[in-house]
């Protein structure tokens, strides 16, 4: 993870856990946060601290350092392990899990039980069924079977939470048909949401496709697609897994209302996912119920792991539209931000 304010990479144990006002993960070191919270206020948020928060934080702090950086080895001789330590499995350990939105919960598992115990503990906190919780620790996927332990997590470590619209990686499919449509607004005969997609590489923004630029390799957008019979609008946007280039590792799919002020009078804003060898057949689908006070939104994202590719619900809202993409690439550099700061 890298630290915001002292700009070094530091293990997921070195940063604090924030309390419930502060409603994201810390981008910067427990060193560096308590440099930067002045008066008692969050260096990011600016929500205020109370001075037992501040405490707990110190405290956390002075045991991180006492456990970890006096241990550190500082030369490049290994490490021998001395043969009277041990490891209890029944240890209490407190984990952090993020999603992409910045919401995140608290969780006590023991050191020996599976990753399989976290997911079931997440469906009540997040409302995520566990065929859809992908859980990633230090840019790994956990899987099930594996404990605690076995994955080199330790009290104070923090998870991410994707969830999973669909995993291509487990599938043959590599020619995907993403349709993002919605309804017209009642008291309109047409209006128009546009789907846009944003490609990224390991460096950041590559490149997008929207109505007005369709074609990129691998990537291809339809434009305007309206059917005034039963008061839809369509863009449909093809994926060649296969032809994606390899600088490209994450897409995200946004929908964006262009003469609205927001998107909230445009019904059930969708997409639904198809195999383009059987478009009948939907494979998936996520919709936003909500949407009354802004203009665009992140519906989803594609993102590309070490066993293949992924799809990701997002639904996250934004400013930016197609007339002006800045405040939507901001949004999602914060975001990517999220992402960095979660891994090593």
């Amino acid at each position: 993870m890298l630290c915001v304010g002292c700009s070094v990479r530091k293990l997921s144990k070195e940063f604090p856990r924030l309390p419930p006002n502060c409603e994201h993960p810390s981008s910067f070191c427990y060193k560096c946060f308590l440099d930067f919270a002045l008066d008692n206020t969050c260096p990011e948020c600016k929500s205020t601290l109370k001075a037992e928060e501040m405490d707990e934080i110190k405290t956390f702090e002075k045991s991180v350092y006492q456990s970890y950086h006096l241990t550190r080895v500082t030369t490049n001789s290994p490490v021998i392990p001395t043969t009277n330590q041990t490891v209890s499995m029944t240890e209490e350990l407190n984990l952090t899990v993020v999603n992409m939105n910045g919401k995140h919960a608290s969780y006590k598992v023991k050191r020996g039980e599976t990753v399989r115990k976290l997911k079931q503990l997440i469906t009540t906190g997040f409302k995520v069924e566990i065929a859809r919780q992908r859980l990633v620790f230090e840019d790994k996927v956990l899987e099930d079977s594996q404990t605690f332990h076995s994955s080199g997590i330790s009290t104070g470590s923090v998870v991410q939470l994707l969830v999973v619209l669909f995993d291509f990686s487990k599938t043959k499919i590599n020619n995907i048909i993403f349709d993002l449509l919605w309804g017209y607004p009642k008291n309109l005969s047409a209006d128009y949401l546009d789907a846009t997609c944003f490609l990224y590489g390991k460096d950041g923004f590559l490149s997008l496709l929207d109505y007005s630029n369709t074609k990129t390799t691998g990537v291809s957008h339809s434009g305007d697609v309206m059917d005034h019979s039963n008061r839809i609008g369509h863009h449909t946007i093809e994926v060649d897994l296969n032809l994606i280039s390899p600088d490209v590792t994450k897409i995200f799919f946004t929908l964006s209302a262009f003469h609205s002020k927001t998107i909230g009078a445009f019904i059930q804003p969708t997409v639904k996912v198809y195999d383009k060898t059987a478009p009948t057949v939907e494979l998936s689908s996520f919709s936003i119920k909500q949407a009354a006070k802004y203009p665009c939104v992140i519906m989803f994202g594609l993102e590309r792991q070490s066993t293949g590719w992924i799809s990701t619900t997002l639904g996250i809202f934004s400013a930016g539209n197609a007339k002006n993409y800045q405040p939507v690439k901001e949004k999602i550099a914060e975001m990517l931000a999220t992402q960095t700061n979660l891994s090593k």
